[in-house]
């Protein structure tokens, strides 16, 4: 059985964007863990079906010794469980994973959902980003884009060459999970998961 790695920023994402994806690589017999930081709730939840191991990650630090031990973290959960591919959604994820498992000779998938406010700001963290897309998109196997956009602009930047590239329409929509209701009009709408 092989064994797919599932690398996210927050095991909310994993829950919630990439649970189908998951159950669909279970039917199709692989084995899938989750690796994610540990948040209680959602790491919790997708225990219940799947293997889960925490990453020490800090998704909203911007610090390259929290960055340094996170690709640590990594480099030691893929070495002792053999993965025979990761896929990274989210930057940081996209970015280090990719990194890792190159040099531990396993074959990684980057998901690009969108670019971010990272790439709307122009700043010294942009071009930083830039750089390790760059580094992080030559080491991957494939790289999927959600839209001709985003790809087109990774593709004129340099930041990943075009013959290991697709897009894909979307992540898609659990229609069984998020069915529409009917709402009374005169009232004001509040939206939420469950």
């Amino acid at each position: 059985m092989k064994k797919i790695a599932i690398v996210v920023n927050s095991a909310w994402h994993g829950y919630n964007f990439r649970l189908n994806l998951a159950r669909n690589l279970k039917n199709e017999n692989y084995k899938v863990v989750f690796i994610t930081p540990k948040d209680g709730v959602y790491s919790n939840k997708l225990k219940q079906e799947f293997c889960f191991i925490a990453a020490d990650f800090n998704m909203s630090n911007i610090n390259p010794i929290n960055d340094l031990k996170y690709c640590i973290s990594l480099y030691q959960i893929y070495k002792e469980n053999s993965f025979d591919i990761v896929l990274n959604f989210t930057i940081k994820p996209n970015i280090y994973s990719s990194i890792v498992a190159k040099l531990l000779k396993i074959d990684s998938i980057n998901n690009i959902t969108g670019l971010g406010t990272v790439f709307i700001r122009k700043t010294i963290i942009t071009t930083i980003v830039k750089m390790l897309y760059r580094l992080s998109l030559s080491c991957a196997t494939h790289v999927f884009f959600q839209n001709s956009d985003d790809l087109n602009y990774f593709i004129d930047a340099k930041l990943v060459l075009d013959n290991k590239t697709s897009t894909i329409p979307g992540s898609g929509v659990d229609v069984e999970r998020f069915k529409p209701v009917d709402i009374n009009k005169n009232t004001i709408f509040r939206g939420y998961v469950k």
